[in-house]
């Protein structure tokens, strides 16, 4: 079984597995399976699982602090219990709230500053490695500041910053007063610990001077240091991603929940994914953004940069596809509308075989050869539930005296979006596949084109290498699918597009 790939930069992994002074004596659980297998939920786009998740993890396997029947958390919150700053890095990295709160209203910076001071007192389980796990409690501590976590969170009266000063760590208190720790000045107010509450946590006259002059060096005026891109670039979110699109890592694994790497997966199939900061929701989006060419028929060039289609291509291009993998498809009603009105319009020419129209009418989405622009999961679940509803008519009464091979022939699709039976391209050859008989050779560049010998292929390349891998190139469709494409090339109102048409953020 393949190691999986943390969603985080090389040199960041190599930096924390080599330091010594946060070594323990198993791996982050970054690097295992049942951690992957939520990576791999996160990442999927498809998929509703996001990295801010509340599960009730009440026997877990894995040991935490505290011991209630009943344990609300996140992963960003058993992770800070157990001192696993890689995972922290990667949960940030997927997206997790830097202040997300368990099922009691603890948030990561709490828990891991309560672990600093009980380590710091003597008082904590793990004291034969303290040392080591002090240094891995206060990296996460700073990876949650740097991401702007909330420095005034108050659980129960308890704050960082009283956590902090009950362990007197001067390193701490300082960074969460950098960060606008305020201890609350009003003694009476019931909003939070009071200055003379810290005070009191504090050993020695000298301590106390110390406190006073550090409040008074980070005045609540001053502004907060900029947050780190959570993409542990090492730049400033403002340097990065929130400036401008990124591209998506190739070696981190595709939103199209192939499990395969990007680089390996949509990045050849004109899927061109980016990264860019949410405002709004403070997490690291990504967007896929799809020529328009291989899929909408083009009418024409407008000015630089554009090109012409119709208004009925763009509706048709957003329901090619389920609705479940296809975040920004037509809804249900919507496309159920344009399909019928696109069955109305191309009926009295007896354009539409008639078991391409029922199965049409059944999964209410209008299958297309993609010229492999589209995601394999997305593809092989359009051909399911074709085919399934191609099935359902031969096996109705509608099929009458047609034979299921001819019916196979004129409705069926593969996981292209194409035919499921392609005829030979070579050179006046008119032989076919069928039902029972082996499949023709494929290009082995494009992977598209077919022939039923090594002679039809030879016959063929001069007019073929002109087309051979060209991002318009597509596999070979249906006769209804031709006709369909050629009705709205041709009819409809005329709509101008910018040549690098989007068609889905996802």
């Amino acid at each position: 079984m393949l190691s999986p790939r943390p969603h985080l930069p090389l040199e960041l992994i190599a930096k924390i597995t080599q330091d010594s002074t946060l070594s323990t004596k198993g791996p982050s659980a970054v690097f295992s399976q049942d951690f992957h297998a939520i990576r791999l939920k996160i990442v999927d786009c498809r998929k509703p699982e996001t990295a801010n998740t509340i599960y009730d993890i009440s026997g877990c396997p894995r040991k935490v602090s505290r011991a209630d029947q009943k344990v609300l958390m996140g992963h960003i919150h058993l992770a800070a219990e157990v001192g696993d700053p890689l995972t922290i890095y990667e949960l940030i990295r997927l997206g997790c709230t830097a202040d997300l709160q368990d099922g009691e209203g603890l948030t990561a910076l709490i828990i891991v500053m309560g672990h600093i001071a009980t380590i710091r007192l003597g008082t904590h389980l793990l004291l034969r490695t303290s040392s080591t796990m002090l240094a891995r409690f206060k990296l996460i501590a700073r990876i949650l500041l740097d991401q702007h976590a909330d420095v005034n969170h108050n659980f129960e009266g308890l704050t960082p910053l009283l956590f902090a000063c009950r362990a007197a760590d001067w390193e701490m208190i300082e960074l969460l007063l950098k960060h606008g720790a305020r201890p609350n000045l009003d003694p009476s107010s019931t909003g939070g610990a009071s200055t003379r509450f810290h005070l009191e946590l504090l050993h020695t006259p000298q301590d106390i001077v110390r406190f006073h002059s550090l409040v008074h060096a980070y005045p609540s005026s001053l502004e907060r240091p900029p947050q780190k891109c959570p993409c542990w670039s090492g730049k400033s979110l403002g340097e990065c991603h929130a400036a401008k699109r990124v591209p998506y890592p190739a070696d981190f694994y595709c939103i199209c929940g192939s499990k395969k790497s990007y680089g390996t997966c949509c990045a050849h199939r004109n899927n061109v994914v980016t990264e860019i900061w949410d405002h709004e929701y403070r997490y690291i989006k990504q967007i896929s953004t799809v020529t328009v060419t291989p899929s909408i028929p083009i009418r024409g060039r407008g000015g630089p940069g554009e090109i012409v289609t119709s208004k009925e291509a763009c509706v048709a291009f957003a329901c090619s596809l389920p609705r479940e993998q296809d975040p920004y498809a037509l809804s249900e009603p919507a496309a159920s509308r344009f399909l019928h009105s696109l069955i109305i319009s191309l009926k009295p020419r007896n354009a539409i075989d008639p078991a391409f129209e029922f199965a049409l009418k059944e999964v209410l989405f209008l299958p297309r050869p993609f010229g492999r622009m589209c995601s394999k999961n997305a593809l092989e679940a359009a051909e399911r539930q074709w085919n399934a509803a191609v099935d359902k008519y031969i096996s109705s009464s509608a099929a009458g005296t047609r034979s299921a091979d001819d019916i196979e022939r004129a409705a069926k699709i593969d996981r292209s979006g194409g035919a499921l039976y392609k005829a030979c391209e070579g050179a006046n050859c008119e032989r076919s596949e069928s039902r029972g008989s082996p499949k023709f050779r494929v290009c082995s560049k494009c992977k598209m084109s077919v022939y039923c010998s090594r002679e039809c292929q030879t016959s063929a390349w001069k007019a073929h290498k002109i087309i051979c891998g060209d991002p318009d190139q597509r596999e070979q469709a249906l006769p209804s699918q031709i006709a369909i494409e050629e009705f709205l090339n041709n009819e409809g109102e005329d709509i101008t597009l910018p040549a690098n048409f989007i068609h889905a953020d996802t």
